[in-house]
């Protein structure tokens, strides 16, 4: 049975005409930028963990640094060597204790942020 024999049947054209390809072409468009958009949130996140990470670090740092330090030589101060380090000492809980703050300031896509350790350190408490 072809055509032939029945003019009124139409063959079927096989493959995909210009518009389905359109259509599949802008699915696929709006896939892959979702896909680059994931990547570009991604390593944003990377890099911010990346500073902060840094900025832990220092203040961990700094941090023994004060709790190994005599009791007489722990006071409020600015790292010299890094002026964006900077630490506070205060009465802490009991009367034997201090509490000590150690701030770091670092910036992050041209913003101002700070991270924070708090410490109670009670009197005696170094390590020769």
């Amino acid at each position: 049975m072809s055509a032939k024999n029945y003019p009124n049947i139409i063959e079927k054209e096989e493959g995909y005409n210009l518009i389905e390809v359109m259509i599949a072409m802008a699915i696929l468009a709006i896939g892959i930028l979702g896909i680059a958009m994931m990547q570009i949130t991604a390593i944003d996140a990377n890099t911010r963990a990346n500073v902060t990470s840094l900025a832990v670090n220092d203040a961990t740092a700094t941090l023994e640094r004060l709790i190994n330090e005599d009791d007489a030589n722990i006071t409020s101060g600015t790292d010299p060597d890094d002026p964006n380090i900077s630490w506070t000492v205060e009465p802490g809980p009991t009367e034997s204790s201090r509490n000590i703050t150690v701030t770091v300031g670092y910036f992050y896509k041209g913003r101002p942020t700070e991270i924070e350790l708090n410490y109670i350190r009670t009197e005696g408490q170094y390590v020769d």
